[in-house]
């Protein structure tokens, strides 16, 4: 069972503690941005984001323009969206960059005809996602057997 949390997000109602994955969201173009959930905006900012290539890359306040909130809703949309990352791939908003900068690479390599490129760069960075998530998961471990040490000293 899904815990309920307050949505701090700017709107009102709640939102699961297990953040969603963007990627899985269905866009409601057929109603206006201002109506959107902040779930929906987020999956947008986030293929806006990728688009880019960087998150710095887009302009918050047009953003909130568009969506006719706050431009601080958007910056913690943004902040909320590298901590969804973080918690369903392990990463943070720096591999959001990562991520948003290779996806922008393998499609410009798509476009040019370079499939074998594409899938090179795309098998290399998978490989170093799950690199980096046994590295996290291995300090992780390292860090409760030192919790245990230091409790039994």
């Amino acid at each position: 069972m899904n815990q309920q949390t307050p949505d701090t997000s700017g709107n009102s109602g709640t939102h699961n503690t297990h953040s969603p994955e963007y990627d899985a969201v269905d866009l409601p173009h057929d109603k206006p941005r201002s109506e959107w959930s902040y779930i929906e905006r987020r999956a947008e900012i986030l293929d806006l984001i990728r688009e880019s290539g960087h998150p710095e890359s887009i302009n918050q306040s047009e953003l909130a323009e568009k969506y006719e909130c706050d431009q601080s809703t958007i910056s913690r949309d943004i902040d909320r969206i590298g901590s969804s990352l973080k918690e369903n791939l392990n990463l943070d908003r720096h591999f959001a960059t990562v991520d948003s900068t290779l996806n922008r690479a393998i499609r410009g390599l798509i476009d040019e005809g370079e499939y074998r490129k594409a899938a090179s760069v795309a098998l290399e960075y998978d490989n170093w996602i799950h690199e980096t998530i046994e590295r996290e998961q291995f300090r992780e471990r390292i860090e409760r057997l030192e919790s245990i040490i230091e409790g039994q000293q």
